[in-house]
């Protein structure tokens, strides 16, 4: 039976994107530090709250990964969460560039089966963009009113970008990587703060690449697109990524303060564009 249902995950999705453009400022909105001297706010915690109830409700007896209540759940909950069926979220991509008043952030939701990521739906609510799949395709919509019902959104099927390197193309960077990291390339460079819209800027073709680093609520929405789109993460490491959570790209050890992220820098693109650029960065 197919638990997704992409109209109503995206207007969950809607939801949250509305209200957290009411409750910020024109000049941001007040945060917290967490103790990696990361940002929340209390949009974040109210979104995921959101979320679990109502992403819980569509599939009775799944179970739910969110940033920022993840820490709170056993080891016994995660191995039955990356076993069976779950919902993996992040309330607000890109905390920090929300809570300042920027505008690259983002809602993530994805969809986990078996430790395999399947399905995802993810919200740009300054940029009034929209991305979901739906069954073997990735929908795109642009320009609507938050207000809308996501049935009546102006979708599109998007194509599948280009695999052709594009001298002058934009090259996004995650904030980690920029900060440890240099680029000796004229490309342009963007480091917007949310991997969610650096990645969605990929898959709909206005950027060539990604460059980053990241845990796995950051993607989980978007690598099922990424899969259906032919677009590739490779790790500094040689290993590669995919919807599979399991095969050793992330670090799943609940004990270790690194759980959750992935084991190393990585590239994301379609494969001749990432074999392009790591000749170039050779």
């Amino acid at each position: 039976m197919d638990l997704w249902n992409w109209k109503e995950v995206c207007n969950l999705a809607l939801d949250c994107a509305r209200f957290a453009v009411s409750h910020r400022r024109r000049a941001g909105i007040g945060y917290d530090l967490k103790s990696d001297g990361s940002l929340v706010t209390a949009v974040d915690a109210r979104n995921e709250k959101f979320l679990k109830e109502n992403l819980l409700r569509l599939d009775d007896g799944s179970r739910f990964i969110g940033e920022e209540t993840v820490l709170s759940c056993g080891a016994d909950y995660i191995a039955a969460a990356l076993a069976g069926r779950c919902w993996v979220v992040d309330p607000i991509d890109g905390t920090a560039p929300f809570a300042h008043g920027f505008s690259t952030w983002g809602v993530s939701i994805g969809y986990m089966r078996q430790g395999r990521l399947t399905d995802g739906a993810v919200v740009l609510p300054d940029t009034h963009e929209i991305l979901t799949t739906d069954g073997g395709a990735v929908k795109y919509a642009q320009g609507f009113e938050l207000t809308d019902d996501a049935a009546s959104l102006p979708w599109t099927v998007l194509d599948v970008p280009s695999d052709e390197w594009t001298d002058g193309g934009m090259l996004m960077l995650g904030q980690k990587f920029t900060r440890q990291e240099k680029i000796p390339l004229p490309n342009p460079v963007m480091s917007s703060g949310s991997a969610v819209q650096a990645l969605a800027s990929v898959m709909s073709g206005k950027a060539e690449a990604y460059l980053g680093h990241m845990k796995l609520w950051d993607v989980a929405g978007v690598l099922p697109m990424m899969s259906r789109l032919g677009i590739v993460g490779r790790m500094s490491n040689g290993m590669s990524i995919d919807c599979d959570v399991t095969n050793g790209a992330f670090n799943l050890d609940v004990a270790s303060p690194k759980c959750w992220a992935l084991n190393a820098d990585i590239r994301i693109a379609r494969p001749g564009v990432l074999d392009e650029l790591a000749e170039k960065l050779s």
